[in-house]
């Protein structure tokens, strides 16, 4: 009978260090004898990193791993089977399958298909493992990510390889596709949509793509060099509020009242907010600076009267604006229910 790991082994592996325990695995289990300096070599880690994963497989994993001498190499003395499933406790697949739901959310995306794959593969267990809890964790229905598998792959190699791409965009604000060049920086999955972000040699910008608006994509053959700063949560001023970056950041006030100061509560809406309460007039006013004005806007206007913004004062002209807008458009519309 094979033998298997002690069941109280935890997950909780750096990638490398699993992928070492791994080749480690199939190399003895292949009879191909593999030394601690050689893998030392095909891995390029110092030997006592090497030394330490055999110890692991044979103390936590229960590995019957000796050295043989007669091919100056490790081996197994008896059958052993190391797949992942049988590493992981109980809690750790429930956690693994709850995961799986989290990312639900990125559904259409081929990187979710590619991720289910290796989910369902790990967090495949028997019949006798009954995980009810995880049906009472779910996420409710929200917009589906489409995203065009062609486009994608292509992007990704883009990124990987740091090449510049070439393809058609019909932007938000514009009607007619134009042609861009652009420095593949990242892929950011946000509310339903798949964005590209990147440096733009059109704009000789940083600009964010809506992957969905982009035709006749191509890799060239012209390397970029990725600078140190390139992460989009960089150019976000601190703020937390989803894809969408300005050039100025600037410092907010917003009161919110009512039910809304729930609304401040539930999240870190920035890294340096500041939340100061007035129970008296049943306020909130939360402090912070970010560079999203955009999604800023969005996130007051959804909550209506109970939540009026301070500053900066620019912005407050443009939401007094907005307000004002929707005001005349509402008279517009219904002309007799606005003499009432």
């Amino acid at each position: 009978m094979a033998r298997k790991p002690n069941e109280e082994t935890s997950l909780f592996l750096t990638i490398p260090q699993f992928e070492r325990l791994k080749d480690i695995h199939y190399k003895i289990a292949a009879n191909r004898y593999p030394t601690t300096k050689g893998l030392a070599k095909d891995h390029e880690v110092a030997a006592i990193t090497i030394s330490r994963d055999i110890s692991l497989l044979k103390t936590k994993y229960n590995a019957p791993i000796e050295y043989d001498p007669a091919h100056n190499g490790y081996v197994y003395t008896e059958d052993y089977d190391f797949p992942l499933l049988n590493a992981m406790s109980e809690k750790d697949l429930q956690t693994l399958s709850a995961a799986k739901i989290l990312l639900s959310h990125y559904q259409g995306t081929p990187l979710y298909r590619d991720v289910q794959k290796i989910l369902d593969s790990m967090s495949r267990v028997s019949y006798k493992k009954n995980f009810s809890a995880l049906k009472r964790i779910a996420l409710p229905p929200n917009p589906q990510i489409n995203v065009n598998q062609e486009i994608w792959d292509k992007i990704i190699r883009a990124l990987e390889n740091n090449k510049v791409i070439k393809f058609d965009y019909c932007g938000k604000w514009s009607p007619k596709n134009t042609s861009r060049r652009v420095r593949p920086y990242q892929i950011l999955l946000d509310n339903g949509i798949c964005y590209l972000w990147g440096y733009s040699e059109e704009r000789k910008a940083e600009r964010l793509f809506d992957v969905g608006r982009i035709k006749g994509l191509c890799i060239t053959k012209e390397d970029f060099k990725l600078p140190k700063d390139f992460e989009f949560e960089k150019k976000c001023g601190g703020g937390r509020f989803g894809a969408y970056q300005d050039e100025k950041k600037q410092k907010y006030v917003i009161e919110f009242y009512e039910d809304a100061r729930y609304l401040v509560h539930s999240s870190i809406w920035a890294e340096d907010q500041i939340l100061e309460e007035d129970d008296t007039e049943d306020k909130t006013t939360i402090t912070f600076t970010a560079s999203q004005s955009n999604n800023i806007m969005e996130w007051i206007l959804t909550q209506g009267c109970n939540a009026i913004p301070l500053a900066p004062e620019e912005f407050v002209k443009e939401w007094k604006a907005v307000i004002k807008r929707m005001y005349q458009v509402t008279q517009e519309k219904f002309p007799e229910e606005s003499k009432d």
